[in-house]
């Protein structure tokens, strides 16, 4: 499994040396996301544009988000031996905030086909905001 993840990491290297990790983090649960919620779509709805009603989109959100956050974090932690604990927090926001906005923006557009690609700006979105937070605040501390 390490040589796996280590080779997608050397075919991607090109592309992710400019990204942040953040919006890696992000763009990985944004198209997971895209993916899952488009099977859901596809099954509940088949071929119908019926958006989804409110409570509902939002479970589906927070379970997805769960479950991506979980599979990063074994990926992160286990595989690549990051520390779980400074990593938790950050991977959880992201990971709640690309699923909400991609479930969301995805019911909205109701092309089930398109999900995924919802899935990437809004993680890439998402992450890239959620980077430049932090290195303002890394910043204010520094000179406080």
């Amino acid at each position: 499994m390490i040589v796996l993840i280590r080779a997608l990491i050397a075919i991607t290297r090109p592309v992710s040396k400019r990204l942040s990790p953040c919006a890696l983090n992000g763009m990985l649960v944004g198209v997971v996301v895209g993916h899952i919620f488009a099977v859901l779509w596809f099954v509940g709805t088949g071929t119908a544009s019926v958006p989804l009603m409110y409570p509902l989109w939002l479970y589906i959100a927070l379970v997805l988000a769960m479950f991506c956050w979980v599979c990063l974090m074994v990926v992160l932690c286990w595989f690549l031996k990051y520390e779980f604990w400074p990593l938790a927090a950050a991977v959880f926001v992201n990971a709640l905030l690309t699923s909400i906005l991609t479930v969301y923006l995805c019911n909205l557009s109701g092309v089930s086909s398109i999900f995924f690609l919802i899935g990437i700006l809004v993680g890439y979105g998402v992450g890239g905001l959620l980077c430049r937070l932090c290195d303002i605040f890394i910043s204010l501390a520094k000179e406080g």
